[in-house]
């Protein structure tokens, strides 16, 4: 876990670069689009606590009516 002792930083710059890249200056910000940053990790970011087994939960949206 030492390894990964600035991750959570680097995360989050690289995702604000990514972010701010949709606009250029003097643009509104409601022109911005939701972003979503995914890393593949090697190994466990986070320790696993083997007594608590988190609930499985899926995203469940409406079909559209065809």
């Amino acid at each position: 876990m030492a390894n990964y002792k600035h991750l959570p930083a680097r995360i989050v710059y690289n995702w604000a670069d990514i972010y701010s890249q949709q606009l250029k200056s003097g643009e509104n910000y409601g022109q911005l689009k939701p972003t979503y940053a995914i890393w593949l990790l090697a190994e466990n970011f986070i320790p696993v606590d083997k007594r608590v087994q988190p609930p499985l939960q899926t995203a469940r949206r409406p079909r559209p009516h065809v």
